[in-house]
């Protein structure tokens, strides 16, 4: 068809009157009523655990250290203990249980030879996004990001009380560390580390973990 053909066609159609405005003549869909959880905690849990994360429950201390103590022997090597702004996991003296428990402990990345003894790396979120399954860490001054992405499999450790609700809540609440010259960037997690090849084949933990755990804090 000729390129004078087109555009005449083009005129003939632009010519014609447009139809009346009509609503559709089906009824609407029905709409489920919005689901609701007991706390933005449960609600995170849900989304987390939807997305292919491993979530460990524990009722006390007891219970968070034995929890703490089988992930990290799941995942025999070394265990990177990142430090965090808030001293949380100095807190629940999470790098001295493992240690008292056998593990091979390291507080600091020490540069490419240790990478490949990795086998988990322990956080403490900054956030949680309820909406999402996503947590957030917001590395403090001197610390690197790496611990989220270098080892096979990644512990955070979630304080109830750092759950929000949405993305945007945790912007608004992250706005003035984000806004200073000591933080270079916020860290969003959501779920194990996802690709997928050109035939559309999804592959898991190949730019990052392949394994992610969520352990919230007991009596910090």
């Amino acid at each position: 068809m000729s390129r004078d053909r087109i555009l005449a066609d083009v005129r003939t159609a632009l010519r014609l009157a447009m139809p009346e405005p009509h609503h559709h003549p089906h009824p609407d869909w029905p709409v489920a009523a919005p689901h609701r959880w007991p706390s933005l905690l449960a609600q995170f849990r849900e989304r987390f655990e939807g997305l292919g994360g491993r979530w460990h429950d524990a009722a006390d201390r007891a219970a968070f250290d034995r929890h703490l103590i089988t992930v990290a022997r799941q995942h025999a090597g070394l265990v990177w203990v990142a430090r965090d702004p808030d001293g949380l996991l100095d807190r629940l003296g999470v790098a001295d249980t493992l240690a008292a428990a056998g593990v091979d402990v390291a507080r600091a990345f020490e540069g490419p030879a240790q990478a490949d003894r990795l086998a988990l790396s322990i956080t403490a979120t900054t956030a949680a996004i309820a909406e999402s399954g996503t947590f957030a860490l917001i590395p403090g001054p001197g610390q690197g990001r790496l611990s989220s992405v270098i080892a096979p499999a990644h512990l955070t450790v979630l304080d109830p009380e750092c759950v929000v609700a949405t993305l945007g809540d945790f912007i608004r609440q992250a706005e003035g560390a984000l806004g200073s010259r000591q933080v270079s960037a916020a860290i969003l997690v959501t779920g194990p580390s996802r690709t997928a090849d050109i035939e559309g084949q999804l592959l898991v933990g190949v730019h990052g973990p392949g394994q992610v755990h969520c352990l919230p804090a007991v009596g910090n």
